[in-house]
């Protein structure tokens, strides 16, 4: 894993980070990774996340090795405890399972 970088989520690579989560997660899940992701990105909390998932604030950031996305991971707030911040969508794609990408993604979520 010499060529891994974390790359935020952002508007130009939205769209290819929802489809990597959606990769790893089950189909349930896929709506509120969507949500979660898009409101991270535009710093704007819809009401589904906040009237349903009472989520405050969101970041997530991809890893990916040349080019290609190996896990998702970020972080996340609550109304309630706004001080405190949640490890948000954490997973490894399988081709990537098995090379230390999860811890790579924890230890970077900690970090950011």
């Amino acid at each position: 894993m010499c060529d891994t970088e974390i790359v935020p989520v952002t508007s130009a690579n939205l769209e290819f980070s929802i489809a990597a989560a959606c990769q790893i997660f089950k189909e349930c899940d896929h709506f509120a990774i969507r949500q979660e992701f898009t409101d991270s990105v535009f710093y704007k909390t819809s009401n589904v996340v906040h009237d349903t998932m009472n989520i405050d604030r969101s970041s997530y950031f991809t890893i990916q090795e040349n080019g290609e996305v190996l896990g998702v991971s970020g972080y996340y707030t609550y109304h309630q405890t706004e001080r405190d911040a949640w490890l948000g969508w954490t997973g490894v794609l399988p081709k990537a399972q098995g090379r230390g990408v999860g811890e790579l993604l924890v230890n970077s979520a900690q970090s950011i």
